[in-house]
């Protein structure tokens, strides 16, 4: 697996190495499955490296290789990350499926930090946010609740959430006609009619 990782180069591999600095900073993106899947695959090959060299010489070679932003990256992984999955010894994220993008009907996921900041639902609350407001609806008390609930902490917080209901408004509701097309997204599975009902649930791989 390391292998195969460490053969992706050029353009895509620049796109890798932003992805993974965005993911150890913020615990969770949306991307495309390919790159969902590498971005995993990538996250174990850091997180085993750190626990065993931590910031040896050897080891930031590896991150060198991964990362844009080494400084902040390799604090959070040395000081928060290591002793988050001290315990673990591999699948230190999962990669949850969402409905293919409009336009050219890439497939997507959400790739998240096990035991981390649960950004599946802050990620959620934010799709089903931006659906409402291209349907020109208003957001019902029980989306409120919940964008309350993934907001809380810090004003940052919420800016990051209104910059995630534009990018999933850019990714999934471009224009009005693609809502009217795609018709009403499933319940969540298992909610028993609860929780988000605007979203599709997610599938775990």
């Amino acid at each position: 697996m390391v292998k195969y990782i460490n053969r992706i180069v050029g353009k895509d591999a620049i796109r890798l190495n932003k992805m993974m600095t965005s993911f150890i900073e913020h615990e969770s993106i949306v991307t495309t499955r390919k790159h969902a899947k590498r971005v995993v695959e990538r996250f174990d090959q850091i997180v085993n490296t750190a626990k065993r060299q931590g910031a040896s010489p050897d080891a930031y070679r590896v991150y060198q290789k991964t990362l844009n932003d080494l400084p902040n990256s390799v604090k959070k992984i040395t000081e928060t990350l290591v002793p988050r999955y001290q315990a673990r010894n591999g699948g230190y994220a999962r990669m949850m499926r969402l409905e293919p993008r409009l336009g050219d009907n890439a497939p997507q996921a959400v790739v998240e930090m096990v035991d981390g900041n649960k950004e599946y639902k802050f990620w959620m609350a934010a799709r089903v946010v931006a659906r409402l407001r291209q349907q020109g609806l208003p957001v019902d008390s029980k989306t409120k609740a919940q964008v309350q609930q993934v907001t809380q902490g810090s004003p940052e917080r919420a800016d990051k959430f209104e910059e995630a209901v534009q990018e999933m408004t850019a990714r999934f509701y471009p224009v009005a006609e693609a809502i009217q097309g795609a018709g009403p997204l499933p319940k969540k599975a298992g909610s028993g009619g609860k929780g988000y009902k605007h979203c599709p649930p997610a599938k775990m791989l």
